[in-house]
């Protein structure tokens, strides 16, 4: 059986830390962070956000910020938020 664990430590909202789990980052910039966890899509959000450390082969990640939310998504919702304006214009 492939254990699924993985812990998230949130310190005074500026320091962020996910042990064992994150598999890739998919996107990222100053506001948002979102990457595959072994428990799904994870979206970070927040000010001046930036990755300190990235480990994939540990499946660790750390980063530095303002955070204000940390949530789980759906596959697709990340497919949705994925939409660029062109896409909305073309539909």
């Amino acid at each position: 059986m492939v254990e699924k664990e993985h812990s998230v430590l949130v310190e005074r909202r500026e320091k962020l830390t996910i042990k064992g789990g994150v598999l890739k980052v998919h996107s990222f910039d100053d506001s948002k962070i979102i990457l595959e966890t072994k428990l799904g899509f994870m979206e970070l959000s927040g000010e001046d956000i930036h990755i300190e450390e990235l480990n994939l082969e540990e499946g660790d990640l750390s980063a530095k910020g303002r955070f204000d939310g940390l949530k789980y998504l759906e596959e697709r919702s990340l497919k949705e938020k994925g939409k660029g304006i062109l896409s909305k214009i073309l539909k």
